[in-house]
């Protein structure tokens, strides 16, 4: 029920967009150019058009401003008692609320534009006033009362011979009937729609109007004419530079081509939507593609490829979810703030009617003046207890915000962790299905093998072996992004690295490391987590080192509130065009050379970074390479 909603608000999100955008002017499209017109604007009517204008312009992106300039030009039409303009603002001021979510507030602002309108008898405003009402019981699921209001709107529209306004009443009628599921009906109003775009060569309608007839016959599992209909869409949005709505399309057309099993063919589509979702700063859309790419390799069974996108999702995921947050908190800030302005003139203007209040009664009795001044204290007391409790509110509602989005963000890692868990697990029982029973065959048949074919036994056994390794560090990679709080204790150092050394004696005897420690202190970290750490550090000092006398030194220096610990090396060094790729997943240096994941300073740098430290490198390629990590004290 809840994804139905967020669907039919989606939809009905659009449709206020593309029904609002009809009537646009020339130059409004653009923030610079509605300020310059509201500077410009030399009358109260077109001031309170322009400020509707801007409330418009920033309904999605910032909610608090666009409410300020809804109520802003409300006033003004309230004074200069424009009904039309009246109407006209609580219409923006319920769109804004719908771009909330607020669909009660959002509900309530459109009855009373409404119920203006009809009283002026304002045909067009009354054809939008209907739509919107209509998206409202859209999204309660009453579909019935939702087809009535719609049909409302397209009558008038007709009338009016609105052709703009009477394709898009369709294709509200086409999603209604859809969401009930009578897809005949459905497709029915949809092609009207299609067709009347296509007579008024309005090609952005036409292109919403085959997006929409494409997910109904994708409804109906009719992948074919789905898909032929996204990719209509997708070649006038392309057309008219719409990039937004090509990077959705680009993704509705992958999921057609992995419904047919063209898995290949879907990544070329989820390639070019994250490229344009990224050009237009699309992080929702960027983050859907990253996910699909995921799949889709899995099912071709690059899981390589697969766990790459899955992370990246998991990285463009929570920029996302950190985004939101930063947008809910800036949000309440600009609330708090024009409260407390408005506050502030409040108190001043009743410090001012007090004062000539007590001027007035300067000759009453010294009884009375007491009186009023006890009275004036319980004034202050209840002003005051009154705004503690408005503040006092307004806190648990941003905490109730905080709390739902830092919900969305545990759910959201816990389902990425929860399925590198599961894809880990579960290909462990085919990798060794393979390795053992590859390993069979060279047993059972040594004398019918050839040497090419023992070779190609070799390199199977090879891969399995590489893919488990893999799916190891892949877990250890999981394990470390947990987002539950972590367990810090005081740790001494010095034993933490005299423990990793102990795990590490048969590698520095192989290798006949020289190790030099320096007194480390003691700090408050995850034992566990620290342990890795020097672990990873110190047996790639060792690995990545060609010097006949390989020599590791780990030194501690005191850096104000932070500890800087150095694991350094006389190894091979890195050369400073591959320093900044190094802390990434996956990424390995000299692959024939040196054997390894790619994962174990992609996992130190995780690991820093949840005890809120940080990690960098200096290194002189063929010299040697030094680490420094700062913990916080």
């Amino acid at each position: 029920m809840q994804h139905r909603k967020s669907y039919i608000a989606t939809i009905a999100g659009i449709l206020l967009f593309l029904t609002m955008s009809v009537t646009a002017q020339p130059g409004s499209i653009t923030e610079q150019s509605l300020l310059d017109s509201l500077d410009q604007a030399k009358t109260g009517e077109r001031h309170a058009f322009w400020l509707k204008e801007l409330a418009f312009h920033y309904k999605s992106d910032r909610p608090a401003t666009a409410h300020s300039y809804a109520r802003s030009s409300l006033e003004i039409a309230e004074q200069l008692n424009n009904q039309r303009a009246i109407a006209d603002a609580l219409h923006v001021e319920g769109i804004v609320y719908w771009y909330q979510g607020k669909v009660a507030e959002a509900s309530k602002a459109f009855f009373k534009a409404l119920e203006i309108r009809e009283g002026i008898n304002d045909k067009l405003g009354l054809a939008r006033s209907y739509n919107n009402i209509g998206n409202v019981f859209s999204w309660q699921n009453n579909f019935q009362e939702a087809g009535l209001y719609y049909k409302r709107s397209l009558n008038l529209r007709q009338e009016l011979q609105d052709s703009s306004g009477m394709v898009y009443s369709l294709a509200s009628l086409a999603e209604v009937a859809a969401l009930q599921d009578d897809l005949k009906e459905a497709q029915h109003y949809g092609l009207q729609a299609l067709d009347l775009a296509r007579q008024i060569q309005k090609p952005d309608a036409e292109a919403f109007c085959y997006e929409h007839l494409g997910q109904i016959m994708l409804s109906k599992n009719q992948l074919n004419e789905a898909l032929n209909y996204f990719l209509d869409a997708a070649s006038i949005n392309r057309e008219i530079g719409n990039q937004n709505q090509l990077a959705e399309n680009l993704l509705e057309i992958a999921s057609v081509k992995a419904l047919e099993g063209a898995y290949a063919a879907a990544i070329d589509s989820l390639y070019e939507s994250v490229e344009i979702s990224r050009v237009i700063d699309a992080n929702d859309l960027e983050a859907e593609a990253l996910k699909k790419l995921s799949l889709n390799y899995a099912a071709l069974e690059q899981f390589d490829s697969a766990y790459f996108y899955a992370i990246n999702y998991q990285i463009a995921d929570e920029k996302i979810t950190g985004e939101k947050q930063a947008r809910v908190l800036f949000d309440v800030q600009e609330q708090y703030r024009s409260q407390l302005e408005k506050t502030g003139l409040l108190l001043r203007q009743q410090r001012s009617n007090r004062l000539l209040i007590w001027l007035s009664v300067a000759i009453v009795a010294l009884l009375i003046f007491f009186i009023r001044l006890m009275y004036v204290k319980n004034q202050r007391l209840q002003r005051t207890d009154r705004k503690l409790k408005e503040k006092a509110s307004e806190i648990e509602r941003v905490n109730k915000v905080l709390a739902t989005q830092n919900e969305d963000l545990r759910n959201s890692n816990d389902s990425l962790r929860e399925f590198a868990y599961v894809v880990s697990h579960d290909l462990r029982e085919p990798l060794r299905t393979i390795g053992s029973f590859t390993t069979l065959l060279a047993r059972r048949f040594p004398n019918d093998l050839d040497n090419q074919s023992r070779e190609y036994i070799n390199f199977i056994v090879k891969g399995t072996k590489h893919m488990s390794l893999l799916l190891d560090g892949l877990l250890s990679y999981a394990k470390v992004s947990n987002t539950e709080s972590l367990a810090l204790e005081p740790l001494n150092l010095n034993t933490v690295v005299r423990n990793v050394l102990e795990i590490l004696d048969a590698e520095i005897e192989d290798t006949q490391a020289h190790i030099q420690v320096a007194e480390l202190p003691v700090i408050n970290g995850n034992r566990a987590l620290l342990s890795q750490l020097f672990q990873n550090l110190i047996a790639n000092a060792m690995k990545f080192n060609n010097k006949p006398e390989k020599r590791v030194w780990i030194r501690y220096q005191d850096k104000g509130d932070m500890h800087q610990i150095a694991v350094e090396d006389n190894g091979i060094g890195i050369d400073e065009a591959f320093k900044s790729k190094v802390f990434q997943i996956f990424h390995r240096l000299e692959k024939n050379k040196y054997k390894g994941t790619g994962l174990g300073l992609a996992i130190c740098q995780k690991i820093v970074a949840r005890h809120r430290g940080k990690i960098e490198l200096e290194s002189v390629l063929g010299e040697g390479t030094r680490f420094l990590v700062y913990l916080p004290k």
